[in-house]
């Protein structure tokens, strides 16, 4: 009896999970203020990307790792704006559209950002950030990632649709070697 060890080497990407920061840098009369700069700070490596408007207004810094920024908003002639604890999630576009007043003008303005949307109106991307507490309460055997994995509610909804398939499909299904051996 003979044996055959099939091997194969599978080569995979490191991808790091990231997020986008987009809006629109207008002033207080709605005009937008093409040129302004905005900056992303990491608040836990301290990595800023910084951007700035387009002739519409619109500024966009995409591939942010995911975790927690602040952001700087500033034009000449303009008081700089600051947002703080804005977090963003694996795979998420948040948008932020920042209003900027003349220099001079005193305004008092809450600086609350505001928290993430539960849709995500700009992808179609089904996807869930699963958080340290709801990992450490969740009853798994042994501590096995794919139970984690197999506890998303997308993931067994996936799952039974590919079994439902199967079921449905005219492909004939797989011998098992017991019946291969008698016949």
């Amino acid at each position: 009896m003979s044996a055959i060890l099939l091997t194969s080497t599978v080569s995979v990407n490191a991808q790091q999970p990231t997020a986008a920061l987009t809006g629109v840098v207008v002033d207080s009369n709605g005009a937008v203020i093409p040129g302004a700069t905005v900056i992303a700070t990491n608040k836990g490596t301290n990595a800023s990307r910084t951007a700035s408007t387009n002739d519409e207004g619109v500024y966009s810094i995409p591939n942010l790792p995911v975790g927690v920024y602040s952001l700087e908003v500033r034009s000449q002639n303009f008081q700089t704006r600051m947002f703080d604890e804005i977090i963003l999630n694996a795979g998420q576009s948040v948008t932020s559209n920042v209003t900027l007043h003349p220099e001079g003008v005193s305004v008092q303005i809450d600086e609350y950002f505001g928290t993430n949307p539960l849709v995500d109106t700009q992808d179609s991307n089904v996807d869930s950030v699963i958080s340290d507490r709801e990992i450490e309460h969740l009853p798994l055997n042994g501590r096995n990632f794919l139970e984690l994995l197999f506890s998303h509610r997308e993931t067994r909804r996936l799952l039974i649709s590919i079994r439902q398939r199967r079921e449905r499909s005219s492909y004939p299904r797989p011998v098992s070697s017991d019946a291969a051996a008698t016949s």
